[in-house]
């Protein structure tokens, strides 16, 4: 009976599949939540005999599991992941079905496949991963999650049900630690060995220890709550990484060169996405590596060949301009994403798109807690303009006259038509920063000015 239900659920995905892309649609979760009703153990039976990986956490999901795919591939392994994000547990099956063979047979090695962090308790059992990434912990859709403790919780569950899962767990940030403390099951840890900035955080989601509630120092600092941290109070305190950043060369527009300490040994690389944060998510990325027994050095020469996922820092032509799409959708990505822009020493336009629709999280207040001021000192330096528009478009441009920049200076679109033309005739770089539902409107009219398609038919671009 299982298998009658499974020869369904895959014919019936394949033909919503196909008529969803017909009628100009992705397709990209209602396959998997059509066949999930006719075949509730859909992920456990297409998931049979593969290496799975899931990434999860607040931010780089997205990068980190494009970064994992990519060292699989380049050491001949047969992989797939979930380009298109759907990381809930309809989009996780359509995945697996569109991989599948008609009889639920899987011609591939391995999956690497990122989960959102609230649904990763439902899916854990069913795919039996080998191994588990948890990115970061950070502040995030308040009205979704609550505070970074909520989080914290989802993560646990998940990787509770997954007790022979190696942890890849992020070792600068002791929310992700504290995911992974006193359950079964191997720990890989990566993070970084040098700073970033001054020795403590000036805002802190997790200013107390989590054990004591003594307050938290550090040995050295890189952003948000992550570093080198320790409780003065109990002795909790950093764990040691094996896939350390050990120096950071070159922080270029476009790509970074980065030395990391892998098990001991030096390995230097490029990492072919720009931003910091994407230097975590390499490290991230080398830890699943370690887990599934890739070659090391293979892995980091192939962080070069990794571009940059629809709307994370993907960059387009339009004519003569160049724009770049930066998804920011909690204070630390957005504080991340200004941190790059200041790094510039063109002029250039940057455009804030903010939507408060229910996949964005209603609560916008979040925008506050992002470090405009440096931003806009940056902007007057180089002459560089900004731009808002979205449903709070009219928020975005009152935090924007408190960091500074003058009412009259930022242009406000009350479409998003009207902002992909001024984009096209833009007289200098343009880099625009949307939440999510705002990137995924922005980001179709812009990719169609730039002849590029729809992002689910570029999956394998």
């Amino acid at each position: 009976m299982k298998n009658i239900r499974l020869s369904i659920a895959i014919a019936l995905s394949r033909a919503v599949s196909a008529a969803s892309r017909l009628t100009g649609h992705g397709g990209t979760s209602l396959p998997g939540k059509l066949a999930l009703q006719v075949c509730p153990d859909l992920l456990e039976m297409l998931s049979q005999g593969l290496d799975v990986v899931l990434v999860t956490g607040t931010n780089g999901k997205t990068t980190t599991t494009r970064m994992l795919e990519q060292m699989c591939v380049s050491q001949g392994l047969r992989s797939f992941s979930n380009p298109s994000g759907a990381n809930l547990k309809a989009g996780l099956a359509a995945e697996l079905l569109r991989h599948s063979s008609l009889s639920g047979t899987q011609h591939f090695d391995c999956a690497v496949l990122e989960v959102d962090e609230a649904v990763l308790h439902t899916v854990t059992a069913q795919l039996n991963p080998r191994a588990v990434i948890v990115t970061n912990i950070f502040r995030d859709q308040l009205d979704r999650f609550g505070e970074v403790t909520g989080t914290a919780s989802c993560i646990r569950d998940g990787l509770r049900l997954a007790p022979h899962a190696v942890q890849c767990l992020n070792a600068d940030c002791m929310l992700t630690v504290s995911t992974g403390e006193d359950l079964p099951g191997p720990k890989l840890f990566f993070g970084m060995n040098e700073p970033l900035s001054g020795q403590s955080p000036t805002v802190s989601d997790v200013p107390r220890c989590l054990h004591c509630g003594g307050i938290y120092r550090y040995r050295y600092h890189t952003y948000a709550h992550l570093g080198d941290y320790y409780c003065p109070s109990c002795g909790s305190e950093h764990p040691l990484p094996q896939a350390a950043v050990s120096h950071i060369s070159f922080l270029g527009e476009d790509s970074s060169e980065v030395t990391f300490c892998l098990k001991g040994n030096m390995v230097s690389g490029v990492i072919g996405v720009p931003g910091v944060h994407n230097i975590y998510n390499a490290a991230a990325a080398l830890t699943g590596a370690m887990a599934l027994g890739l070659d090391l050095q293979s892995a980091v020469k192939s962080l070069s060949q990794t571009g940059a996922g629809f709307g994370r820092m993907e960059k387009l032509s339009i004519g003569n301009v160049d724009v770049r799409i930066i998804l920011v959708k909690n204070p630390v990505g957005l504080s991340r994403a200004l941190d790059y822009l200041c790094t510039r020493k063109d002029t250039f336009r940057a455009v804030f798109c903010l939507n408060d629709r229910i996949n964005d999280g209603t609560d916008i207040s979040w925008i506050w807690d992002a470090d405009f001021d440096r931003f806009a000192e940056c902007c007057r330096e180089t002459g560089s303009s900004v731009c808002v528009a979205g449903t709070r478009a009219a928020d975005m441009g009152l935090r924007l006259k408190y960091a500074g920049f003058p009412e009259d200076s930022i242009s406000l679109f009350e479409n998003m038509d009207d902002l992909a033309r001024s984009v096209r005739d833009a007289d200098c770089p343009v880099c625009v920063l949307p939440n999510y539902t705002a990137m995924l409107e922005i980001r179709e009219r812009l990719a169609a000015l730039s002849g590029k398609g729809r992002f689910w038919e570029e999956e394998k671009s």
